[in-house]
């Protein structure tokens, strides 16, 4: 198949290449360096505990995380959370936490409206930190770029929240697929 000729195509053909390439690596990340501090719990801090950073907090802390500090612009959405976890420190913007808290944690999971996804995982990364964000990854081209280079300058594993490949399953798989239960695999769809 020819390259097409007009330009927004060949971008948005390229993107895709890389995007692809990209979520195929990352995507099994925690699989190859998940065990960076083995024996010792995963210490996070968390942005956006309503909605879904309500089940993403509960579930990383029930994964056997350790909770160091939690972030929510809306305070009242959050109140729940902010009473669950009463010891640990709760604020209403993530700089501040990550300004305060950047030398107690390993790993930041970022559950906001979407436009605020690939600002504070770009933060996160500056600091050296591993991030889980919740789709979309990032609302432009330029962002997820921003994310792509920052993965490879600061060195961090990251991974885009799709539950179904964010949980046990997928290590499962990755498991089956290493001890040949599948026999020789000949194709494979992903959507």
């Amino acid at each position: 198949m020819s390259e097409p000729s007009n330009p927004a195509q060949s971008n948005r053909r390229r993107f895709l290449g890389t995007t692809t390439a990209a979520a195929a690596t990352l995507g099994s990340a925690e699989l190859v360096y998940g065990d960076h501090h083995k024996g010792k719990p995963l210490r996070f801090a968390q942005i956006g505990c309503g909605g879904k950073g309500s089940s993403d907090l509960d579930n990383t802390v029930s994964s056997g995380g350790k909770l160091i500090a939690m972030c929510d612009v809306d305070e009242g959405r959050a109140k729940g959370h902010f009473n669950k976890y009463s010891k640990v420190p709760s604020y209403t913007d993530y700089r501040e936490m990550l300004a305060k808290h950047k030398d107690e944690i390993d790993a930041v999971v970022v559950s906001t409206p979407d436009h605020v996804h690939a600002v504070a995982a770009l933060a996160a990364m500056k600091l050296g930190k591993h991030v889980y964000v919740q789709k979309p990854l990032a609302r432009t081209y330029g962002e997820c770029m921003a994310l792509l280079e920052a993965t490879k300058k600061y060195k961090v594993v990251t991974q885009m929240g799709n539950q179904g490949h964010a949980g046990s399953g997928l290590k499962l798989w990755k498991k089956m697929m290493d001890d040949g239960a599948f026999g020789e695999v000949l194709e494979l769809h992903s959507w």
